[in-house]
């Protein structure tokens, strides 16, 4: 039951096991903080497609000539004067600038070729990044035989097998009579189904549903087991921040390359993995481009932080120093140069206020 409920309130939520994602992005994660704690399932049968026509139309015309649509991109060729884009057709695309939205699964997989290769602070970055693979299995019944609640959740010997069922005729979702149920698998058994026929997938739900339901109900009419891994367009579902990703490494997968290439994606910034961190990303980027073809202020590159001390008080403070190095100096009341770094004289400040306090 333990697994269960981790596996519910954890791994379908990033996709993955608590130890190898980041608990702190995790908890910074400002999704729920400016959108609300809620999830709501989208069944506008006009699908995503809808907002992103409604979107386009106002600044693109019907069979605009600038849209290229079924394109597949081969090479991007990047350096001081520009990017050429090369599809998979031959067609060759030339621009001042480009924004790379490729999954971090794509990135990772390297069936992008960037000519010249991107620099190592960027593959370093986008190699740091997880990409979860979450599979969500639908079936259609001939008829319901399941709970009437909205979640249901099946407490088996093997974390995360077939563990978190959604019944899609709960209120606000499918209609009465649609006979659908979803089952969700994350990680390592999403893989593990991806790689399988259907009917040998259905044949491991049907087992699990007769021990929760009994012998006797029916087999379904249809399932539809997606398979976001095997996808050359995705090669996985959404980006996982994983251990280890902190300030500087959100900074080069953020940073553009060369003033010419830049990058966003649900990957790239802090509400990573959700669709709405794609499109403040893309917003992000957009805002960056227009600035640099305006003439204002334009980043190039990644640039290190410049590491020194970082307290005002200290004797060798360096106000451009944004990275404590431990280096600070303090001078004690009979002249002696003590060392310091800045988080541990932190530590000691919380200390004495703690005991004050108390």
């Amino acid at each position: 039951m333990e697994k269960a409920v981790e596996h519910a309130i954890y791994d379908t939520g990033y996709g993955e096991k608590p130890d190898v994602s980041s608990l702190l992005r995790g908890e910074l994660n400002p999704t729920k903080e400016m959108f609300g704690s809620k999830t709501y399932f989208i069944t506008d049968q006009r699908g995503y497609v809808y907002i992103i026509e409604q979107m386009a139309g106002s600044f693109l015309a019907e069979n605009d000539r600038r849209l290229k649509l079924n394109k597949t991109v081969t090479t991007v060729q990047w350096g001081d004067h520009g990017v050429i884009v090369t599809t998979k057709d031959g067609s060759k695309y030339a621009a001042d600038y480009a924004i790379v939205t490729f999954s971090m699964g794509v990135l990772q997989d390297n069936s992008i070729e960037f000519v010249p290769g991107l620099p190592d602070w960027k593959r370093e970055a986008i190699s740091r990044v997880r990409m979860a693979v979450y599979t969500k299995i639908y079936l259609k019944f001939p008829s319901k035989f399941w709970d009437d609640d909205a979640n249901i959740w099946y407490a088996g010997e093997r974390r995360g097998y077939y563990t978190v069922w959604q019944n899609m005729e709960a209120p606000g979702l499918f209609p009465s009579g649609s006979h659908i149920i979803l089952v969700t698998v994350v990680d390592e058994e999403a893989r593990r189904v991806e790689a399988q026929s259907d009917q040998a997938t259905q044949a491991e739900v049907m087992a699990v549903l007769r021990t929760m339901y009994g012998a006797g109900i029916p087999d379904p009419t249809d399932i539809l087991v997606p398979r976001w891994e095997q996808d050359p367009f995705f090669r996985g579902s959404y980006a996982n921040w994983g251990v280890g990703i902190n300030d500087e490494v959100l900074h080069k997968l953020q940073a553009p390359v060369a003033g010419r290439l830049f990058f966003a994606g649900d990957g790239t910034g802090p509400h990573f993995g959700y669709l709405q961190g794609a499109f403040l990303e893309g917003a992000r980027v957009a805002d960056a481009i227009a600035t640099c073809v305006r003439g204002g202020p334009c980043e190039k590159e990644y640039q290190p932080p410049r590491r020194g001390c970082t307290c005002p008080a200290a004797a060798n403070f360096d106000i451009q120093a944004t990275v404590d190095d431990g280096s600070c100096l303090y001078t004690s009341g009979g002249g002696s140069i003590m060392p310091f770094s800045t988080s541990f004289y932190l530590v000691i400040f919380a200390a004495f206020t703690f005991n004050c306090m108390v």
